[in-house]
């Protein structure tokens, strides 16, 4: 074998390795955005109402948490809103009401689904107490179609956790 022919099957060589090592990392590139997308549908599923896709419970329970740290280190209290919808006919009276409260809150509020017919809004500042029926008219005025239950509670006087945040505002709710 002359010294020609051999580095011909050298630059061949290498130029079959260089073309694998480009298609390998082309599929693991490719495996690493599918990995990614699939991560982020899992934490959408996780915390995201698919139908609405307003934050759900769990995620609720995490924001509910921060704000009860912080109303507690600045010793501020904050409005917590229940709201049932009722005799809706589909999915699609569900979306309509998640539009409808969307609309009706501030940037800084947040909206959540906790269950497929109940909706809970935690305003983030301190409200004055004359202030929240003004809140509570706008909500129940936006709804023209369906029946809704409203209830509220305020931390810390009507309960200090989630559990009897929501406890009090649905047992309002049922008057």
């Amino acid at each position: 074998m002359s010294e020609s022919e051999l580095y011909l099957y050298m630059l061949i060589g290498l130029v079959v390795i260089s073309t694998g090592s480009i298609i390998l990392n082309i599929i693991q590139r490719s495996n690493i955005n599918n990995l990614r997308e699939n991560s982020e549908t899992l934490i959408k599923d996780a915390y995201f109402n698919p139908i609405t896709f307003l934050p759900n419970e769990a995620n609720f329970d995490i924001l509910l948490k921060e704000q009860i740290d912080r109303a507690l280190r600045h010793q501020k209290t904050f409005l917590f809103v229940y709201i049932k919808l009722k005799y809706y006919e589909n999915d699609e009276d569900i979306v309509n009401a998640a539009n409808k409260l969307s609309g009706c809150i501030r940037n800084e509020d947040f909206l959540a689904q906790i269950n497929i017919d109940e909706f809970v809004i935690l305003f983030n500042e301190y409200l004055e107490k004359e202030h929240y029926n003004i809140v509570l008219q706008r909500i129940t005025t936006i709804f023209t179609k369906y029946s809704i239950r409203l209830g509220k509670s305020t931390f810390p006087n009507d309960g200090e956790d989630k559990k009897y945040l929501l406890k009090s505002a649905k047992e309002e709710a049922q008057k």
